[in-house]
């Protein structure tokens, strides 16, 4: 410094509660050692200050600590491990302060320490001492003492210490010492205003903390290298806030590049607000359990095309593909899910395809094909270990307690009281930011928008319907696609319903549909003396009343005999109210005869009644085919021996159930007669 006055500065490291510093970071001790040991060649200082040294300093560091100061210790012990002797054990607890200081192998020296607390007043000074000879004549007067008001001084010492070296400092016109570390990342992060590129390829998050290389990055998520993402956090972490921010950028980019976005709400409903970009194809509540099997059923035909396509080009990955093919209208697709606990409760039992299952497949399978999982959780032991096999990226935001720290093996830190947003990311402190420009919405480039993922109407009419579905009359819509699907021609189909499905404005939507048909099919009626149905008219055979069934129905069998294949429609009305009458018999025979070439029978009855045991309903229910209107989930076994899925109570309507056909069971919504039709 005498020689260079541009030498730097000596730098002096102070720590106080040493203890707890090598108990939160034990990793920093190191950097202590080192500087211990080659500090003080370089004008590198340390002064360390714990309550007990035993265990806490290591004797790499005592080697390279040679001044000790000891004050009031608890025993002789504490004292003997400073200072080499017992005097700090010994000093009086009403004398603050004093200490016993030891250099070298030198003996220790007691000294009283200042104390920087205290506040000096503000008051007269006392009169000097004025020596004077006495004599006779009258003694000299003595000095005024210098003014004051007696108030205590406002700022303690150690203030007009540090006042008064920063005022020196200014007057030397010495540079205020540059700061070792970064600020703290802020608190509330505009994702908006991030200075880096946006694309769907790299989905800008906010400020991650790098204090090994001193920098402050913008981080996020990079879809084609990490495939999916878990969010963990609990309650008020800002998993939802994070989502919706992920959400706007991955429509809000800076390059052409399409992309698609479904969410799946089984948490607040925040994301409901998403549904107004142009760019997000549904968001579906947790309740929605035909919405959300028709969207993974909608994704897992996505990677299916797209493996075919991938697979002839040899293209690894979503850019691939674009170049090689030049279309970069190719969306890619990101699935949000927020609360993976409900879904899985909510999902787990349900039946094939189980959608708890269709999102692994889809989280395995997406990343090579551009279709990307970003899921979140409260609890690690929530997560299924397929789908946290897959999940190789993860944001952990603030969490309910140590012990989910230690199962996500991050810093125990992450357990206490955190900002909204801070967490840790690809193994440092990150602060997540937010998306609150609800005004600019992002627009697609393109003009190719997602699919949305519709709900299965609860009133299917005729005239919503087209005329025929693969060659026959369109009587309903199938539930996993929405289209609409066909009469089955040939056999034996039941029509079981309870007493609130309304069965007769389906029969009668059904005989409308086929009416649209002219000279596909004509129709023939077996009712029963009240029959609801022989009224309706149009009927090319009518047989009203068991007499009439067993008197006409051998004379309506030949007439099958000399009939086009698939030219009759035969609809038995209240099926169970024939058994053990005058047209049993006759009925019996007429199954056992067959026909089946030219006819179709559809057998109507009440589910009750259809599942009793007599030998007609015995051979109407060997077909195992038909439909069940509002059933409960065991009516499936008991009629068609075939399992039905659950149908939740609130998706119950007149004209809602399932196709049972080929030991397989479908949802559909039959349809039902329009009102001017009779």
């Amino acid at each position: 410094q005498r020689a260079l006055p541009d030498t730097p500065p000596r730098l002096v490291v102070l720590v106080d509660e040493f203890a707890a510093l090598v108990s939160d970071v034990p990793e920093f001790v190191d950097g202590m050692v080192d500087i211990a040991q080659r500090g003080r060649s370089l004008g590198i200082h340390l002064i360390l200050a714990t309550q007990r040294p035993a265990g806490v300093i290591k004797d790499n560091l005592r080697a390279n600590t040679n001044i000790r100061i000891a004050l009031r210790m608890a025993d002789t012990a504490d004292s003997v491990d400073v200072i080499k002797g017992p005097e700090a054990a010994t000093f009086d607890p009403t004398q603050p302060g004093r200490a016993a200081l030891k250099c070298g192998s030198g003996p220790a020296i007691g000294f009283q320490t200042a104390w920087l607390g205290g506040r000096q007043l503000d008051e007269p000074l006392p009169p000097a001492v004025v020596l004077a000879d006495f004599t006779i004549s009258a003694p000299a007067s003595p000095p005024p003492a210098k003014p004051g008001n007696g108030d205590v001084r406002k700022d303690s010492d150690l203030r007009c210490l540090v006042n008064t070296i920063a005022h020196a400092a200014r007057r030397q016109r010495i540079s205020k010492a540059r700061r070792p570390w970064l600020p703290p990342l802020p608190t509330l992060i505009e994702l908006s205003e991030l200075r880096t590129e946006r694309t769907p390829s790299f989905l800008p998050l906010g400020y991650s903390d790098n204090p090994a290389q001193q920098s402050q990055p913008v981080v996020g998520f990079a879809p084609d290298r990490s495939g999916n993402l878990a969010i963990y956090g609990t309650s008020g972490a800002g998993k939802t806030t994070t989502l919706i921010g992920m959400a706007a950028l991955a429509g809000h980019t800076a390059e052409r590049d399409l992309s698609h976005v479904y969410a799946v709400d089984c948490a607040s409903g925040a994301l409901q607000g998403l549904q107004k970009f142009p760019h997000v194809g549904a968001v579906i509540g947790v309740s929605e359990t035909e919405r959300i099997s028709r969207l993974f059923s909608h994704l897992t035909e996505i990677l299916a095309d797209r493996a075919a396509a991938f697979s002839a080009l040899g293209a690894t990955s979503l850019p691939e593909y674009r170049q090689a093919t030049g279309q970069g209208d190719i969306p890619r697709v990101f699935v949000l899910l927020d609360g993976l606990a409900a879904f899985r409760q909510a999902t787990e039992n349900a039946p094939d395809p189980n959608p708890l299952q269709a999102l692994l497949n889809i989280a395995t399978l997406g990343r090579g094909l551009g279709v990307h999982v970003i899921w979140t959780c409260e609890r690690a032991g929530a997560v299924p270990a397929g789908l946290a096999a897959v999940t190789s990226d993860r944001i952990v935001l603030r969490l309910a307690s140590a012990d989910e720290a230690t199962l996500l093996r991050v810093p125990q830190a992450l357990a206490d009281e955190l900002a909204p947003g801070a967490g840790r990311y690809q193994g440092h402190q990150v602060q997540v930011g937010r998306w609150s420009q609800c005004a600019d919405e992002p627009v697609p480039w393109s003009s190719a928008v997602p699919r949305p993922i519709r709900t299965l109407p609860r009133t299917v009419r005729v005239s919503d319907l087209p005329v025929r579905a693969a060659g026959r009359a369109a009587i309903g819509l199938r539930g996993d696609s929405l289209q609409p699907f066909g009469l089955e021609t040939g056999g034996i189909q039941l029509l079981a319903g309870g007493s609130q499905a309304d069965r007769g404005r389906i029969v009668r939507g059904i005989l409308q549909s086929v009416a649209r048909n002219p000279g596909q099919m004509r129709t023939c009626l077996l009712g029963p003396a009240a029959s609801l149905l022989s009224g309706i008219g149009g009927w090319d055979y009518q047989m009203v009343g068991p007499e009439a069934v067993a008197a006409r129905l051998p004379e309506f069998a030949a007439e099958l005999e000399s009939s086009d294949p698939g030219s009759w429609l035969v609809l038995l009305e209240d099926a169970p109210g024939f058994v053990n009458g005058p047209a049993d018999l006759a009925l019996q025979q007429h199954v056992t005869a067959g026909h089946w070439r030219s006819q179709t029978m559809l057998a109507e009855g009440d589910i009750s009644g259809l599942q009793m045991s007599w030998p007609l309903l015995s051979q109407l229910r060997a077909a195992r085919r038909g439909f069940l209107l509002q059933p409960d989930q065991v009516d499936g076994d008991l009629l068609f021996r075939t399992p039905l899925p659950r149908l939740a109570r609130r998706d119950a309507c007149p004209g809602r159930g399932f196709r049972v056909q080929a030991g397989a069971a479908e949802l559909v919504q039959l349809v039902q007669a329009d009102a001017t039709g009779g």
